[in-house]
């Protein structure tokens, strides 16, 4: 086997799945945060592949270390096993994994939530016995363009998002996995994508380290 290559391709992929991770967080709409997060699945998918074939295929205490790795990722680490379940539906399925939305703007809580691109006059309207006040929101793509007159209640940007399903492998007797609430050991918020990612990304930096050092 040659090292030097087998690492550098690693490496390579994980660079991917970083920059991947990166788009996530700056994703403009819906259609650039699927695609980012796909990219993900699929560089994260072939960065764990090749790390744990290199593993299973030495002659050292790395090949041990190795099998372990492999077991988690088959079965015993939820947040591994559900990036690989995603990615497989991401790759084969007939519908997306995750539900991905647009940015959007939120007007007084829970007086409105407007997307796209658009003009809204409100007119002495009440929340909780309040008056919003007298005013116009420009909307472009999302996001607060303008605001023009008396506003008397909060106005927020909602930016694009990632709500995460529970994914089923049909291979699999229809087994379902719900979005996990660990990864490689660390504790995340159940449904949070931003954190599975990022949480993610630095298991499978300190899972390279491990193995760079026990192929020495």
């Amino acid at each position: 086997m040659d090292k030097l290559r087998a690492h550098a391709e690693i490496k390579r992929h994980i660079k991917l799945a970083e920059e991947f991770v990166s788009k996530i967080g700056i994703a403009q709409n819906s259609e650039e945060l699927r695609n980012s997060w796909e990219g993900f699945l699929s560089e994260f998918a072939r960065s764990m592949g090749r790390i744990i074939k290199y593993s299973t295929s030495a002659s050292t205490e790395l090949k041990t270390w190795g099998y372990r790795l492999k077991t988690d990722y088959n079965a015993n680490d939820a947040g591994l096993v559900y990036l690989r379940e995603a990615r497989n539906v991401a790759e084969h399925g007939l519908i997306p994994f995750a539900e991905f939305i647009d940015a959007a703007v939120n007007i007084g809580g829970c007086l409105t939530v407007i997307g796209g691109s658009s003009n809204i006059i409100f007119s002495n309207n009440f929340v909780n016995g309040t008056n919003t006040g007298n005013f116009e929101v420009a909307v472009k793509e999302g996001k607060i363009s303008n605001v023009q007159g008396r506003i008397n209640t909060p106005i927020t940007n909602i930016p694009t998002r990632v709500n995460l399903h529970a994914v089923r492998n049909p291979e699999k007797n229809n087994r379902t996995y719900p979005p996990p609430d660990s990864i490689f050991k660390v504790k995340l918020n159940t449904g949070d994508a931003a954190s599975l990612a990022s949480a993610a990304m630095d298991g499978l930096n300190r899972t390279y380290s491990t193995m760079e050092t026990l192929d020495k």
